[in-house]
């Protein structure tokens, strides 16, 4: 049985996926029958893809206006840091320092109470996946950006290191002195979130393999190549994070494949199909199942750990590549529809359902009321010509998409939305029916 607590560090360390494994479990008592109503928003200057952490009775997450902020759990800003560059990534805590980094390769150590700068560090470089003809888009001999790159490279502690990726390149900071350990370098860019456990270090890249390192040194122990479409570059590259389960890793890659691989000898243990649809959302894991989400397929699927057998997959009507959060066998993900969805995870059934003020307003009619993509608003920029194309992601973020990862305390969701704003949403208990 794989039962992992929130924190299984330190009391006072939070991070993306909960701890330096991504086992994204959280401990709250979340009835069995619930309602979600809005506790509080808090509007930004951007888009936030960003997601949250929280300790201490700190919310803290980023947004693409530069900021990092830090609100209390009333919804009151308790400071708001500027940085040079967009946030596209999770802060870690660790006591009283939170650290992150941003779209210009800047990472920060900021004192968790005051926001005042501890200290920074600047990497070689940031940037989005790009290539030639990407995704299939015309003209074939362009090099362009990818439309679907979303985030950053989140960091991970464990003991007194931290570790992200930023540009083609993973770092290893002490965080008592602030030197730099080591430095990989990829042969693509990294924004996998590094998973670290039993003294490795495993990431994705967009190169399209898993690599395993060594957590000490950050020599190359192993990798492990997952699909490539040399004609289209559609099908290829890893932005999702890996979870650590034993001796498992579980990457998804956009190749339409979940890939569980042997953490010490790279070799592959099982893999699984979904059906020409990009596998860029990271995972939970309770007992003995992983819980993922999925692009074109727009589901929440459950996966059995030792074998990759689908147990159940939620129709969630739209992309999502948000990863699921679970407390007290209920998971919470978003979709780019704009809705939160709370599922429990022993049957699929859909408890209860949030949607984003964005959603509501859906200002240009993206979403149709079923949740569904209103096709005729992107018939002119759903074409191959890289031009138009860039335009897609831009008029469905007008329905408050919701790519972050929900962060759960005390029985509130906390999550950010491209509507700029950022969700308190309480979980209450709705009673029998």
């Amino acid at each position: 049985m794989y039962l992992y607590p929130a924190n299984d560090t330190q009391a006072q360390t939070a991070m993306f996926g909960t701890n330096p494994r991504h086992t994204g479990v959280y401990n709250s008592s979340i009835p069995n029958h619930i309602t979600l109503t809005k506790k509080w928003v808090y509007k930004t200057g951007g888009k936030i893809f960003s997601s949250a952490v929280v300790a201490n009775g700190v919310i803290c997450f980023g947004s693409d206006d530069g900021y990092l902020y830090a609100i209390n759990t009333t919804g009151k800003l308790k400071w708001k840091f500027k940085s040079d560059g967009k946030i596209c990534s999770s802060p870690a805590i660790k006591g009283s320092v939170v650290y992150f980094n941003n779209s210009k390769g800047m990472f920060y150590a900021i004192n968790v109470q005051t926001g005042k700068k501890i200290w920074s560090f600047k990497t070689d470089g940031e940037s989005l996946r790009t290539g030639k003809g990407l995704n299939g888009s015309t003209p074939k001999d362009m090099v362009m950006t990818d439309i679907w790159d979303f985030y950053l490279s989140s960091p991970v502690i464990a003991d007194d290191v931290v570790y992200f990726g930023s540009g083609v390149n993973v770092y290893a900071i002490n965080l008592k002195n602030h030197q730099v350990v080591w430095k990989f370098t990829a042969p693509n860019v990294v924004h996998s979130s590094p998973a670290v456990y039993d003294g490795m270090i495993y990431f994705g890249c967009w190169d399209g393999n898993l690599y395993a390192l060594n957590a000490a040194t950050g020599s190359k122990i192993w990798n492990f190549q997952t699909g490539i479409d040399n004609e289209n570059h559609w099908m290829e590259g890893i932005q999702s994070s890996p979870s650590v389960v034993d001796t498992l890793v579980v990457i998804g890659s956009r190749d339409a494949n979940v890939y569980a691989i042997h953490a010490k000898t790279g070799k592959k243990i099982w893999s699984q199909n979904f059906n020409g649809s990009w596998m860029p959302s990271s995972f939970a894991v309770l007992n003995n199942n992983i819980y993922t989400g999925s692009s074109d397929a727009g589901g929440f699927f459950s996966l059995e750990l030792s074998t990759g057998k689908i147990n159940y997959s939620v129709n969630t009507n739209l992309y999502t590549f948000s990863t699921p959060a679970i407390a007290n066998g209920t998971a919470f993900i978003g979709v780019m529809n704009g809705t939160l969805f709370a599922i429990d995870v022993s049957s699929g059934r859909i408890k209860a359902t949030f949607d984003t003020d964005g959603r509501v307003k859906n200002p240009l009619k993206a979403i149709k009321p079923d949740g569904t993509l209103n096709n005729p608003i992107f018939a002119d920029v759903s074409v191959s010509d890289y031009s138009l194309n860039k335009f897609y992601t831009t008029r469905l973020f007008t329905a408050g998409s919701i790519l972050s990862t929900p962060v759960i305390d005390k029985n509130v969701v906390y999550f950010g939305s491209t509507d700029s704003c950022f969700y308190a949403v309480s979980v209450n208990n709705a009673g029998k029916h």
